[in-house]
């Protein structure tokens, strides 16, 4: 089995400014688990668990999506929060997309579903996880004021990962590009 989503990569400038503020979270925290910065991304549609057989299915049935190019993609930072996980605060930037991304991301889940995979029952949240198990030094009480960049940045990639679990931390790897014609893993990981 196969634990899958689909995730867009996040501009240089954007990652350049989450990881600032991961850094700002990470000072004011007496304890702190930091997203690593090469594994920031927009999750667009978790799938979970799939066999090798439903792989094959969903990478096809992706292929044929018909995106020309990822230039109305776009997304850009306009502020963070919380919302607490087993007595500690899981903290993320909140983002704002283009509505060609929405749309995309409705697209993602009418080919999936078509595929087999379980519908998806929340409404998809535009976010990028900062910190898990992060709690604050005594007394604070929220998190720190982190910086925005309200700047729209340019989706650089989408892709298929594969997710796994590992002593080091989550390691996450592109099993195929949406967008391109041979549909390649991104070479940089």
């Amino acid at each position: 089995m196969t634990r899958l989503f689909i995730a867009a990569e996040l501009p240089a400038s954007q990652v350049q400014t989450l990881v600032k503020a991961q850094s700002i979270l990470a000072g004011a925290a007496k304890r702190c688990s930091l997203t690593k910065a090469q594994n920031l991304h927009l999750t667009l549609r978790f799938i979970g668990e799939v066999d090798e057989s439903g792989l094959e299915r969903i990478k096809q049935k992706l292929a044929e999506l018909p995106l020309e190019g990822l230039a109305d993609y776009r997304c850009r930072i306009t502020g963070y929060d919380f919302f607490w996980r087993q007595a500690a605060m899981l903290v993320f930037a909140q983002l704002t997309t283009t509505p060609e991304l929405r749309q995309l991301v409705a697209s993602i889940e009418q080919t999936l579903v078509a595929v087999g995979c379980r519908a998806e029952t929340k409404d998809w949240l535009t976010h990028v996880t900062l910190a898990r198990r992060c709690e604050l030094k005594s007394g604070q009480k929220t998190i720190p004021t982190l910086p925005i960049l309200s700047s729209w940045g340019q989706i650089p990639g989408i892709y298929l990962y594969q997710s796994e679990f590992s002593p080091r931390g989550m390691v996450y790897t592109p099993l195929m590009a949406l967008g391109t014609k041979k549909g390649q893993p991104k070479p940089s990981f």
